[in-house]
């Protein structure tokens, strides 16, 4: 074991360089698995839960399943929640524009 510097020796920097080196490997390993659903066009719109919160009904009925519309807006962005899952939004054409330019697919 040599003391490198700033108290660092050695052998500890390469036990966290391995454990660092499995971390990529697993975060590499995920993201593979996950190719055919990764979307790569940066193109698209971002918005953010404010933005659809703004154009949800704001009632916090828990119809949906949440205690606001504003975690609906945040779990319709993640794509935990479908618009649809919302009954109090009937035919919102500003919000499923939003929806559609920032390419989600709950836009529906």
């Amino acid at each position: 074991m040599i003391d490198i510097g700033h108290g660092v020796s050695t052998q500890e920097c390469e036990t966290g360089g391995r454990i660092k080196l499995i971390e990529i490997q697993t975060t590499e390993h995920d993201i593979w698995d996950r190719r055919d659903s990764i979307d790569l066009n940066v193109n698209k719109k971002r918005i953010g839960p404010l933005e659809v919160f703004r154009l949800l009904p704001k009632t916090n009925c828990g119809k949906c399943g949440l205690q606001a519309c504003m975690a609906f807006s945040v779990e319709l962005l993640s794509g935990k929640k479908k618009l649809s899952d919302c009954v109090e939004v009937k035919e919102d054409a500003a919000l499923k524009k939003l929806l559609a330019e920032a390419g989600y697919a709950s836009a529906g």
